[in-house]
């Protein structure tokens, strides 16, 4: 008996050094790569683009009402709280929103420049509708954002038009101010394990279609090389995903251990069992400090003070190393080395950080979209695991 059929979107690629024009922001711009995906918001059948980003916690939507009526995204909504939602990004960005409740609609693009749709929630669900944008890091930031909508384009980094969280957590500390991903309150059909599957693989060769697929196969679930837990969440916000009723999950999806290496000096820093967050929305690599992880200034370039600790990007030809063992003895530890000598994109560039808040998180490594250039990650919502194949096609002999 043939399995159900999973849905499967295309996720699109984006240079965010270039315009959304195709047009060079500057002449020797190193590429810095995103991934988009278009939706579409209340029935509307107008979908935009906007970032897909797996370390993100839920779904912020530019609004639209100060757009040309020709260019609105917005279909039919319900307001639930005027600017009760807030959340802050790494980046700096910072969205105050609406709580909204509206459908969600996930599509392809067409040969023909038109879109059909693959698979929505089918209902209405809760996400934000973002009415004020700050950048702590860019007054123009803002200025850009604010001007963008109202010419009705895209007013984040000129390609999207908010971000489509994919993270497990919820945003929020209770019910009320919270929202969640919509991707696991998508309902799959009968015979399908609920959960997705992320494929991105190489960026900067051609030829490869990046996806988001729906739904869980037989045969996906024999298709993978490693398996991890994922850690549980533990705030105190939503629980449960909506719809699916499917557990939410901490934005430290599992643990691994990590380690950096000076070639220069053989000087090496571990630990081990940190907290590991793996995100499309992040170009660079992060190890974010707190009370148990410090890296030494000397692995640093130009290292600056910061809450008593030492923040900075690494010098060139530091290596960060992550392993993690696999929950069952016959399957393959994941072993990757993010490669401190290699600049030609942005995508491998490693730091070390601070939060000034322990809201936002310390102690663990985001290892950011390169991740998902390496390995295919399936995200099995039924049992909490995460597994891992290899993205990379095999070495010639």
């Amino acid at each position: 008996m043939l399995s159900a059929t999973p849905y499967k979107i295309p996720l699109e690629v984006v240079d965010i050094k270039q315009k959304s024009t195709g047009q060079t922001a500057k002449k020797d711009a190193k590429p810095e790569y995103k991934l988009g995906i278009y939706v579409g918001l209340g029935g509307n059948a107008n979908p935009r683009l906007y970032e897909f980003d797996t370390g993100g916690e839920g779904f912020w939507a530019a609004a639209d009402s100060k757009s040309p009526k020709d260019l609105r995204w917005w279909g039919a909504k319900k307001i639930v709280s005027r600017g009760s939602l807030g959340i802050t990004y790494s980046s700096g960005n910072r969205y105050v929103a609406n709580k909204v409740r509206t459908s969600v609609e996930l599509y392809q693009p067409d040969a023909d420049g038109g879109f059909s749709k693959v698979v929505g929630t089918g209902q209405p669900v809760d996400m934000g509708q973002i009415v004020r944008y700050s950048d702590a890091k860019s007054k123009s930031a803002v200025v850009n954002w604010n001007n963008a909508l109202k010419r009705g384009s895209p007013p984040l980094q000129n390609w999207f038009y908010g971000d489509f969280g994919a993270s497990l957590s919820p945003n929020g500390t209770s019910e009320k101010n919270s929202i969640l991903s919509i991707v696991p309150q998508i309902p799959i059909p009968a015979g399908l394990t609920i959960g997705f599957i992320v494929h991105v693989g190489d960026l900067e060769e051609g030829g490869n279609q990046p996806y988001l697929q729906i739904g869980l196969t037989p045969e996906d679930l024999k298709s993978f090389d490693t398996t991890l837990p994922m850690n549980p969440y533990t705030g105190t916000a939503q629980r449960f995903f909506p719809i699916t009723g499917v557990d939410t999950y901490s934005e430290r999806i599992a643990n691994a251990d990590f380690s950096w290496t000076d070639p220069k000096t053989n000087r090496t820093q571990s630990f081990k069992d940190l907290g590991w967050t793996i995100d499309t929305g992040a170009s660079s690599v992060t190890v974010w400090q707190g009370d148990s992880v410090a890296v030494n200034r000397g692995f640093l370039n130009k290292p600056t003070r910061s809450g008593g600790l030492f923040t900075g990007r690494f010098k060139k030809g530091v290596d960060l190393n992550v392993t993690a063992t696999a929950s069952n003895p016959h399957e393959t530890n994941i072993n990757m080395t993010i490669d401190g000598g290699s600049k030609k994109s942005a995508d491998d560039k490693i730091a070390a950080n601070y939060h000034t808040t322990t809201a936002m998180g310390q102690n663990y490594v985001n290892t950011g979209l390169y991740t998902f250039t390496q390995y295919d990650v399936m995200y099995n919502l039924e049992d909490g695991t995460i597994h891992f194949r290899s993205s990379q096609p095999p070495t010639q002999n």
